[in-house]
C-alpha cells in the first residue's frame, strides 16, 4: 500500500475530472449533491435517538483513532448502518433515507463530518454519530454554529 497526502490526491481528480473542484470550506457556499434514490424514508427523530443508536449504530462503532477512524469514518458507518436496516425492512422497497453525510464547520472553526437528515415531521437534524446526539439543524446554521459546507446525499 502507498500513502500520499490527501492535497495531492485533491489536485489529480480536478485534473481529471473536467469542470471539478474541491469544496471550500471558507468560501460560505455548500455543494449538495444530487438525490440518488427516487424516494426516500424519513424516520422519526425518537428512533434515530433511541432504537437507531442503542440497537444499531452503537454496537457497530470501534475507538475514535486520528486520522484513521474519526469523524468521516463514523458517519459512514452511520450511514451504511441506515442502509442496513432499510435493507432489512421488505415493506420499504426502492427507497433511500432522508440523512446524508454532512461536512461543515462548528462554530466557525473545526471542520467536522456528521449526518443531517430529515425526519417524519420536517424537521431536519444533525445527528452525531459519534455519540447519538442530536441538534435542530435550522437554528444551528441561523445562528452560525454549524455551516454545511459538503452535503453528500
Amino acid at each position: 500500500m502507498l500513502t500520499v497526502p490527501s492535497s495531492r490526491v485533491h489536485q489529480e481528480l480536478v485534473r481529471l475530472i473536467p469542470n471539478s473542484f474541491v469544496a471550500d470550506p471558507n468560501s460560505g457556499q455548500c455543494i449538495i449533491s444530487p438525490y440518488r434514490d427516487s424516494h426516500v424514508v424519513c424516520p422519526s427523530a425518537n428512533w434515530m435517538a433511541d432504537a437507531f443508536w442503542t440497537k444499531v449504530l452503537q454496537p457497530s462503532l470501534q475507538k475514535y483513532e486520528t486520522e484513521q477512524f474519526d469523524c468521516d469514518d463514523f458517519s459512514i458507518r452511520c450511514m451504511d448502518r441506515l442502509s442496513a436496516c432499510l435493507t432489512a425492512t421488505k415493506e420499504l422497497v426502492n427507497a433511500g433515507y432522508a440523512a446524508s453525510a454532512c461536512y461543515l464547520r462548528i462554530n466557525g472553526e473545526l471542520l467536522h463530518c456528521n449526518i443531517i437528515y430529515r425526519d417524519d415531521r420536517g424537521e431536519w437534524w444533525f445527528y452525531e454519530p459519534q455519540n447519538g446526539q442530536q441538534t435542530p439543524a435550522k437554528p444551528a446554521i441561523d445562528t452560525g454554529v454549524a455551516t454545511p459546507y459538503f452535503v453528500f446525499l
